[in-house]
């Protein structure tokens, strides 16, 4: 029986979050409840994940108020959710021999290579030489027809779903980046032969605004300084 969409999104969510965490030697810990890391985890990562209705900073099921306790809301965001299937970039898709155009976006496969993808991303030394050695993890780049790095994201395979995040992009002018972000998925995660103990991958991106999205997901909370 297929997963609903928010039970393969959050176990991807929190392998995410475990796969930053250790890649900066951050031990992290999860029971039936909750996701934490043992110490303040990388920026723009959680240090609590809800995985039921819990206390935590990172609501990411959206039920719990949590201005009783001294928090407030600073991010509200929402999951979106693609079924896995074929792509014109897939392999084994019929479009894919049509077609001779490569690829939107490469994968990084060299620290040089990170590093710039870092400074366009407006971060440093947050996702680390060290996932490029990840099987489960794929950091995209596009770069426009001056060798410009101007788009890029990450893939994060997880056992029922490939998440999508940290996506950016400069060129404003360009197409549209999320028909290429999920062919990429399909790319370089194909989709396995359907059966009761293998089942087709899913996507979840996260990460993006409000008003793109459909289907709430959850909050990110602060420690309220307002008080």
């Amino acid at each position: 029986m297929p997963l609903e969409p928010i039970a393969a999104a959050v176990p991807d969510n929190v392998h995410w979050c475990t796969t930053i965490c250790h890649s900066h030697d951050i031990p992290t810990t999860t029971d039936t409840r909750l996701w934490r890391s043992i110490r303040r985890s990388p920026a723009y990562c959680p240090d609590a994940i809800t995985l039921r209705d819990s206390v935590a900073p990172a609501d990411v099921i959206a039920h719990l108020d949590l201005t009783a306790h001294g928090f407030h809301v600073i991010i509200d965001a929402q999951w979106i959710w693609r079924a896995s299937h074929p792509s014109p970039e897939s392999p084994g898709s019929p479009d894919l021999a049509k077609s001779s155009a490569a690829p939107y976006f490469s994968r990084i496969s060299r620290q040089a290579d990170l590093t710039a993808w870092s400074q366009a991303h407006g971060t440093h030394d947050i996702v680390r030489p060290t996932l490029l050695n990840n099987p489960d993890i794929i950091v995209l780049a596009h770069h426009d027809a001056t060798g410009s790095l101007t788009a890029g994201a990450i893939l994060n395979r997880s056992p029922d779903a490939v998440g999508i995040s940290n996506v950016f992009h400069h060129d404003q002018h360009d197409a549209p980046i999320w028909p290429h972000l999920t062919a990429s998925a399909e790319r370089h995660f194909p989709r396995p032969p359907r059966s009761a103990t293998n089942p087709a991958p899913t996507f979840a991106p996260r990460s993006l605004p409000a008003s793109a999205l459909s289907g709430r997901c959850g909050s990110g909370c602060a420690p309220d300084s307002r008080t």
